[in-house]
């Protein structure tokens, strides 16, 4: 038996024999001179034509399996395989140098995919898989062949790493698992293997390669682990384990529909937290009470230019459509450290994470702060809108935040523009923020307990370095004393007070949750049945 640790993309167990997956050499493109450019450029032309049907038809095939949110995903690669400046280059390159168009695409995607690997940003970084993916399948349409990653019995696939078409193409009756040595929690691959509930884990140790095909193996997305060849105790354990969580799935779909109370009847809040537009059809879908946290900063990402008044308003009132009615909570654009725009220029910085992020760039950045506000004080006039400010650390930003909500009321009073002042809360997701909440109760309509932020300022850990994630600990004693304070304080001056992030998910958690007084918890949308069944078991 041999035990692999890596890193959790999707918490579920699977087990079954192990296919190794390599197609390093099938799209090797060498460079060869062309005499007719024109024929090379009507090959490419054809080339196009096919991977366009081909993304299309995995779009079609994404839709029926996960849903429409995660296939958007292959609608954003059909974008990339039209973007003028991707193709230009790819011509010019044919044109000028008299290469083949294998390898004009191979040498153009991969300028693109170093620079998207490189950025700070873990959203962009997603871009240079997507990236490749396309490449590689216009390639294999020149070269007219294509490996295809098809299963016709289980497996768990092992493979350096995934595309994100590869993925969809995973029967679930058959993928019983994903091993990759490459990859992170936000890559897209990922996201479809927990949309398609795929077990998945990522390896950083190339000696699981030695692994054969055929060995029976565990993929644990739970404990992030990868056993090869497990022995009787282990697999016996694992089998049992197969069994639990096949009645658990059955069992949640009963939960589709229902309202998410106590045995007793009581009436909890559950709301979903969104990064985009369809994320909210999701909120619908598993009837919760509404978006909790809206995280606005991914609508600015990707964006050459900054979204004008005009765009942002648009943008927030058709998810206020979406919600029909529900509560959508706001967050202004928390961005800095691993979320960057190019129109916000921000100096390198030794730490990010405690560098120039949140609150602190939106008040350097007045200008594009105050276009943001005022979009959303017009769209609280159309719908049930809440506003939350992030990284609040004082009373005096607070403050200041308050100070340029004033200006922009003056600005939209004096331009005859409709618009209301909703509810505006502040992200507890500091130590600072927690040991003056009382104090910042009072300058704040309610508060949103940020886990994942405030683990990371207290235990002094950076979230972003996998190399940590062990001690990464949201039940550390000094969190949950910390939850307990930021209630209390909002409970002095009687503000509603919440929770987001991975702890909000927490199944042992939940009691606690409810002798505090949290009056509402916020998860990513494929949490609500789990809780909502939990929750159904409580007093």
């Amino acid at each position: 038996m041999q035990i692999y640790k890596g890193k959790r993309m999707h918490g579920k167990v699977g087990m079954g024999p192990v296919k190794v997956f390599d197609r390093a050499v099938v799209y090797k493109a060498y460079k060869t001179t062309i005499t007719d450019r024109v024929a090379e450029l009507e090959r490419l032309r054809k080339a196009y034509e096919h991977t366009d049907a081909e993304l299309y038809e995995i779009a079609k095939m994404a839709k029926g399996r996960i849903g429409r949110k995660e296939a958007d995903i292959f609608d954003a690669h059909r974008m990339l395989l039209t973007d003028d400046n991707f193709r230009g280059e790819i011509k010019d390159m044919i044109v000028g140098e008299s290469v083949c168009a294998e390898y004009a695409v191979s040498e153009v995607a991969d300028k693109y995919v170093e620079f998207f690997k490189n950025s700070p940003s873990v959203e962009m970084q997603a871009r240079a898989a997507d990236i490749k993916d396309v490449s590689d399948r216009i390639i294999a349409n020149l070269m007219g062949k294509r490996e295809s990653l098809t299963l016709r019995e289980p497996a768990i696939v092992l493979a350096e790493e995934l595309s994100p078409s590869e993925v969809i193409s995973l029967e679930k009756k058959y993928a019983r698992g994903i091993v990759v040595t490459k990859g992170s929690l936000n890559s897209h691959a990922a996201i479809l293997a927990r949309a398609a509930d795929i077990p998945m884990v990522v390896i950083e140790d190339e000696s699981i390669f030695e692994t054969k095909n055929g060995v029976r193996a565990v993929v644990d997305g739970v404990k992030g682990l990868f056993i090869v060849d497990p022995d009787l105790p282990s697999y016996e354990r694992y089998v049992e384990k197969l069994r639990e969580q096949s009645k658990n799935s059955e069992d949640l779909h009963l939960f589709m529909d229902k309202e998410t109370v106590t045995s007793s009847g009581k009436k909890v809040v559950l709301l979903t937290n969104a990064s985009s537009i369809t994320d909210v059809e999701e909120c619908n879908r598993y009837h919760a009470d509404g978006i909790g946290l809206f995280r606005t900063e991914f609508l600015f990402m990707g964006n050459a230019d900054p979204l004008s008044e005009q765009e942002q308003y648009k943008i927030y009132v058709n998810v206020l459509k979406k919600a029909d009615g529900k509560p959508v909570t706001f967050r202004t654009a928390d961005l800095g450290s691993d979320k960057k725009v190019d129109y916000i220029t921000i100096p390198k910085e030794d730490n990010p994470a405690l560098g120039l992020r949140g609150i602190r760039l939106s008040l350097l950045h007045r200008d594009f702060f105050k276009i943001q506000i005022k979009a959303l004080l017009r769209a609280a006039a159309v719908g049930n809108l809440k506003i939350m400010y992030p990284m609040i650390t004082s009373v005096s930003e607070m403050k200041q935040v308050q100070e340029i909500v004033e200006e922009c009321k003056q600005e939209l009073d004096k331009r005859r523009v409709k618009y209301a002042v909703p509810k505006q809360g502040i992200m507890i997701e500091t130590p600072a923020a927690v040991m003056i909440a009382e104090e910042l109760a009072e300058v704040s309509d309610f508060f949103s307990i940020g886990t994942n932020d405030l683990t990371q300022y207290a235990l002094a850990l950076d979230r972003q370095n996998g190399s940590l994630m062990d001690f990464m600990d949201p039940h550390h004693p000094a969190i949950v004393r910390m939850i307990e304070m930021a209630v209390k304080g909002a409970e002095a001056h009687g503000i509603e007070v919440g929770i987001c992030g991975e702890m909000a998910m927490d199944p042992s958690f939940l009691k606690k949750y409810a002798e505090l007084g949290l009056d509402y918890m916020s998860v990513n949308p494929t949490n609500i049945l789990q809780i909502r069944k939990n929750i159904s078991n409580m007093p």
